[in-house]
């Protein structure tokens, strides 16, 4: 069956393809962290975000204010894609 009879059509110009990128670059980075051994305990819960963390440290220097800027980045991200989605 030729896949464009079952697949989704993905819109590979706009907004939304520059943003697709975006999370796959800030993705990147957070696997890059991961390998230097930087993790959050906070940040790998389902139900928890960056942006409320009490702990955050985004505005300090070094590989942990690394992984919080970008837990932030990647929430503003999918956000945003949300919104285009839902036609907002």
């Amino acid at each position: 069956m030729p896949i464009e009879q079952v697949g989704t059509p993905i819109d590979l110009s706009g907004e939304q393809a520059t943003l697709q990128q975006e999370l796959l670059e800030h993705m990147n980075a957070e696997a890059d962290l991961f390998d230097l051994g930087v993790s959050c305990g906070i940040r790998d819960r389902a139900d928890t975000c960056c942006h409320a963390c009490p702990i955050s440290q985004h505005e300090g220097a070094g590989l942990a204010a690394d992984l919080c800027r970008n837990g932030r980045a990647i929430e503003l991200v999918v956000t945003r894609l949300a919104v285009i989605a839902d036609g907002v």
